[in-house]
């Protein structure tokens, strides 16, 4: 009898442990299961479903408190030209670092440090998908407190990130809604956030606006500009404008670069700034980049047909255009026009130098062999690589307009130009100098040894029929020996 005790006593104590182990191994499960659905696999923050449900319980606890409450949205500023250039890897990579600052800076904030929970889970900082996340502020004492915490937000992830060998800055705009001003509901505050970003974005970037209800018309109007600009190239609405290069030593036009412009039905000439970063979000940027080069090619050959001489044509290639069916296009469009070649000039990024890799030293190896110059366009704006200079077949470099304006406000600017003009020289790389406006900016650059200019000192973009008789030789001689009096 108490061997049959001792057995049964040994089988319970076997059952009991497999039970206990059933129940640890369904309580994982169940565990995991619910980081599946609450929380974002990539950063491991709350996602939209958390976020959503606890930001509902949040706001009727505000709402029967009467206190104030903050969701500010943020959305990485040019996130899907890092993603294109660098890979899904780097961009997943970046995305957890921008996860971790946001984390951080909240958690240190003294602004939300009396954040109070709302059941189970902290929706502070969550990650709605893509590039797009949300921070909550709880019990706010006044609206301005938010502003403080996007100003920290925006400190914090301004600083460089090193990611896969490359030195990155990302820059976020920030939309902020105020519960109950602007709404005390999940859709409505979401929404008011997200316009505020927009704007933001559309503004400028790299900073934060609050919500007011102006903008709300505001989102209609993107909305029939996105409409619209689908119809563009169909109704032939885009037009070419061309800024002039000039040489100071000759006074004659050496170049001129091919500026797109949308001849709007409604609202007029829209300027690039309004409608290319629009066309990049809706994936239209190939087809307006193609209609580009193909008008540019065009009107090249006809000034040519008309005996005006022209030495190059430049036009701008986005990022996102930056493919293996990109050179083959360059070649047919040669072929189609009749354009020579050497009469193209293809102004890149720093955005597809920054790809350093064999595929893009193979694919601007193919565009040389076709005989058409490269040009790096806004060059010291990006991220600062200096190893793809010896690296790339290029022929030109041009000194971003931003440094040219601010030469006299900042050493810096000043010094990078005058290193920007040696390296040129240096690696026997031709030189343009964009965004000139003023006499003294004139002088600054001509004195450390930069000849061809670009800017509205000489002219503005104009139109073809404008652009003809600027190509006589010598034009802007008497415009240039004027200046040279001062």
């Amino acid at each position: 009898l108490s061997m049959k005790v001792e057995e049964r006593t040994s089988q319970l104590s076997r059952r009991n442990e497999e039970l206990n182990q059933a129940v640890k191994e369904v309580t994982e499960t169940k565990d995991r299961l619910r980081q599946l659905a609450y929380y974002d696999s990539l950063t491991s923050l709350p996602n939209r479903r958390l976020f959503t449900e606890q930001l509902d319980l949040l706001l009727r606890l505000s709402k029967r408190n009467k206190e104030m409450m903050a969701l500010l949205f943020l959305d990485l500023d040019n996130f899907k030209r890092i993603n294109d250039s660098l890979g899904h890897s780097a961009g997943d990579l970046l995305l957890r670092e921008v996860g971790k600052r946001l984390s951080s800076c909240v958690r240190d904030s003294d602004v939300v440090a009396h954040y109070v929970e709302s059941g189970s889970a902290r929706i502070d900082v969550s990650r709605l998908g893509g590039d797009e996340f949300t921070v909550v502020l709880n019990q706010l004492d006044s609206a301005e407190s938010a502003g403080v915490v996007a100003r920290r937000l925006i400190s914090a992830l301004t600083q460089p990130v090193t990611i896969e060998g490359h030195e990155l800055v990302v820059t976020p705009s920030i939309g902020i809604a105020i519960s109950p001003n602007d709404s005390n509901e999940v859709e409505g505050l979401l929404k008011a956030a997200d316009t505020a970003m927009y704007h933001a974005k559309s503004s400028g970037k790299n900073h934060f606006l609050f919500y007011h209800s102006d903008m709300d018309a505001a989102g209609v109007d993107r909305l029939k500009l996105e409409t619209d600009l689908r119809k563009a190239i169909e109704r032939d609405e885009l037009v070419l404008h061309y800024q002039p290069q000039v040489d100071t030593q000759t006074g004659s036009v050496v170049g001129a670069e091919a500026l797109m412009r949308w001849q709007h039905p409604e609202q007029g000439l829209v300027p690039p700034f309004k409608f290319i970063p629009l066309a990049e979000e809706m994936g239209l940027i190939g087809a307006l980049g193609d209609w580009g080069l193909q008008e540019a090619c065009r009107q090249m050959v006809e000034l040519q047909s008309l005996g005006l001489n022209l030495p190059k044509m430049s036009v701008n290639v986005s990022a996102l255009q930056f493919n293996p069916a990109f050179i083959e296009r360059v070649n047919e469009v040669l072929k189609e026009t009749g354009l020579r070649p050497s009469r193209l000039e293809l102004e890149l990024t720093e955005g597809i130098m920054m790809d350093d890799t064999d595929a893009t030293l193979s694919a601007l190896d193919d565009l040389k062999e076709l005989g058409v110059n490269l040009s790096i366009d806004d060059f010291g704006t990006g991220y600062s690589s200096l190893s793809y200079l010896s690296r790339f077949p290029l022929d030109e470099l041009k000194i971003d307009r931003s440094f040219v304006i601010d030469y006299d406000k900042s050493e810096n600017d000043a010094s990078l130009i005058i290193a920007i003009i040696a390296m040129a020289r240096s690696m026997k790389l031709k030189l343009v100098a964009e965004g000139v406006e003023t006499h003294e900016q004139y002088h600054f650059l001509r004195q450390h040894g930069a000849n061809v200019i670009q800017g509205y000192l000489f002219s503005k973009p104009v139109p073809l029929e404008e652009l003809k008789p600027l190509l006589t030789r010598g034009y802007f001689r008497d415009q240039i020996n004027e200046i040279d009096k001062y």
